[in-house]
């Protein structure tokens, strides 16, 4: 799936995006193979942004595999406010922490890493235009859960999606991160999608572990 049609974006900056996402697809491999060396322990968010019945989507451009907007945590960075970044840096949405719900705490276990998740919900009012940076999310939409299950997906999102119509309308649980409340862990198919998170393209503050 080609990247959406940007006519603001010149042929210079047309040009440097395609560099990057080479350079995306070339690294992660390597990134993988580190994993599978070090199988190391990570700490990461998940975003599930809803507008109506409809929820986002992203696919970045080293995986085939769609995901919400998702990242790894910060030294020290609380999840709320690693989920608020993640948020803004890769489709444009300016949220306060304080309107992120903490819906599960999740341990997902795979041959490449053991990873610590939280997944948060994000309710609009109204759609938002949401902005991609066609260098490691090539692709966003707001979609039907529905239509949403039909695609590949990584597994925190597939686990999440599971039987839901829309975001979660129980009270809002205590927000205390110290433990995890599940563990997912993944079939030997679902093994080879590596999660988004651990892309190769996250934040200055998240680089320094990736799964």
């Amino acid at each position: 799936m080609p990247p959406p049609p940007a006519p603001h974006r010149s042929r210079r900056k047309r040009a440097l995006d395609a560099a990057a996402r080479a350079g995306f697809r070339l690294s992660f491999p390597l990134l993988r193979l580190w994993w599978l060396l070090r199988h190391p322990t990570l700490e990461g968010v998940y975003v599930a942004v809803w507008q109506a019945e409809r929820i986002l989507l992203i696919r970045n451009s080293y995986q085939k595999a769609f995901s919400f907007p998702a990242g790894r945590r910060g030294r020290k960075e609380p999840p709320e406010r690693a989920a608020a970044r993640e948020l803004r840096e890769e489709v444009g949405l300016d949220a306060a922490p304080g309107r992120l719900r903490h819906v599960a705490e999740w341990t997902v276990e795979t041959r490449l890493v053991t990873d610590h998740v939280h997944v948060f919900e994000l309710q609009l009012a109204a759609e938002q235009p949401v902005e991609i940076n066609h260098r490691e999310a090539v692709w966003a939409a707001f979609e039907p859960p529905e239509r949403t299950r039909e695609r590949p997906l990584l597994p925190v999102v597939a686990r999440y999606l599971a039987g839901r119509s829309g975001p979660e309308t129980t009270p809002q649980r205590p927000r205390d991160y110290s433990a995890a409340v599940g563990t997912v862990r993944h079939s030997p198919r679902a093994r080879n999608q590596s999660s988004k998170r651990g892309g190769p393209g996250r934040s200055r503050a998240s680089r320094t572990a990736r799964r």
